[in-house]
């Protein structure tokens, strides 16, 4: 396809005015012809989004608070529709809604916000179901995938609008993407139609330095690679699903992070390769350091193939971080201290140990960096010493990529915005 593919966030189709605000963007280029959309997401900060209304039907026991929620979620696309003065009618799909329940019924969010959308912009709605295949182990069936938008996008008149995070099975059942999954359906969607470039608009400009939550000047990153946004991705970096970046990085497809509420503003372009720069800043709490001690634990083989037996056993992947003679460390995520001190007795028992150490109520700070140059990683050390935190781990990644420090969950936030704005001069420009 001679065209872009482009992606709308829940944020960007919360409510009509922001819908006419995407359907606006998509109609100031003509080449915008693949449109992917998510299901509205929260209007304020104490509102609740589609999908998890939902979610909340499809758990929910009593069926009077269940028909309150379909009610809520029926009087929500109301709204969107008599505001944008659409002729639809969703009548008949809302007696087939009630009747539905786990990723049949989640799915529709992202159902009833492409049909409206479709709508505004006077495109085809081309149904996830339809057109994005998974075979019977939950991967996506590319052949089938392709074929099928390709041939929606020929027979389309202007252009198709594909509702996100959702797709059918061999069994013609309803499969959903792991949560934020409309990201894989956009990268997805402009794989299958050979799109020339691969739009994600969302709430906030670009890519950001460091979470806006935290850091409420967060610079945007101009450029960012394929592999630095996985990476930040899978740690955390909520702008865009880690797995999204799979089929753009495969097929090399330019890829370029825009907010919808300025969308010639600031902005970042995703590349395959760029020279060097910061690329981001992740925080994520919830983290255990544990320590084993015994003589000989680290040189004894079988003694570390049982702790990572162990572990796996209790649905942990650990993350080591030394193997001393005496000492093995390592990282857990989610274990909260019931589990831990079941698991230091555990660990005790299968290696013998003369000492577990858990030291619990730990955060993690990423920094993802092509090309980590010596001065980027003294910026580093400099801003920790000047805000008085000392870390508890350092973990430095290979080829010059990463740094990874583990602080406090208490000094998390102080430590994101010292090293945001000791590496803010390292960002690349797009000319790096």
């Amino acid at each position: 396809m001679e065209g872009k593919a482009v992606k709308f966030g829940g944020t960007s189709l919360c409510d009509a005015r922001q819908m006419q605000k995407a359907a606006d963007i998509v109609r100031a280029d003509e080449k915008r012809k693949a449109v992917v959309v998510s299901a509205p997401g929260k209007r304020s900060r104490d509102d609740e989004k589609i999908t998890d209304l939902f979610i909340a039907c499809h758990h929910v026991k009593d069926e009077t608070r269940r028909e309150a929620l379909f009610s809520l979620i029926q009087s929500r696309f109301d709204g969107i529709i008599a505001e944008l003065r659409l002729p639809l009618d969703f009548s008949e799909e809302y007696k087939t809604m009630r009747t539905l329940r786990g990723d049949a019924l989640v799915s529709r969010g992202e159902y009833f916000s492409a049909r409206i959308f479709a709508a505004l912009l006077d495109y085809t709605f081309a149904d996830a179901a339809a057109c994005i295949f998974f075979r019977a182990d939950g991967t996506t069936d590319e052949r089938r995938t392709r074929a099928a938008l390709t041939e929606r996008l020929a027979r389309a008149p202007k252009g198709i609008v594909v509702p996100g995070f959702y797709g059918s099975t061999p069994y013609g059942g309803i499969r959903l993407f792991s949560r934020g999954g409309s990201d894989i359906t956009g990268a997805i969607v402009a794989d299958a139609t050979d799109a020339d470039i691969y739009e994600n608009f969302t709430d906030v400009r670009g890519f950001l330095l460091a979470d806006p939550h935290i850091v409420e000047d967060a610079v945007t990153v101009p450029l960012l690679s394929y592999r630095e946004l996985r990476y930040l991705s899978a740690k955390g970096a909520g702008v865009l699903h880690a797995d999204a970046i799979l089929p753009l990085r495969k097929r090399q497809i330019p890829t370029v992070i825009r907010c919808t509420d300025d969308p010639h503003g600031p902005h970042t372009w995703i590349v395959p390769h760029k020279e060097r720069g910061v690329g981001g800043i992740v925080g994520s709490t919830g983290y255990t350091l544990f320590g084993v001690e015994r003589t000989h634990v680290g040189d004894d083989p079988a003694a570390i193939g049982k702790i990572a037996s162990l572990l796996s056993r209790e649905g942990f992947a650990p993350l080591f971080l030394s193997q001393e003679p005496d000492t093995v460390t390592f990282l857990l995520r989610h274990c909260d201290f019931a589990r831990a001190d079941a698991l230091a007795v555990a660990l005790q028992n299968e290696t013998d140990a003369e000492i577990v150490t858990v030291r619990g109520g730990l955060a993690e700070v990423a920094v993802a960096a092509e090309g980590f140059t010596p001065e980027m990683r003294a910026a580093v050390w400099r801003a920790l010493e000047t805000s008085g935190v000392r870390p508890c781990f350092a973990l430095c990644g290979n080829e010059a990529f990463s740094l990874t420090v583990g602080v406090q969950e208490t000094e998390l936030h102080e430590t994101v915005r010292r090293i945001h704005e000791s590496l803010a001069p390292f960002v690349a420009t797009p000319d790096a």
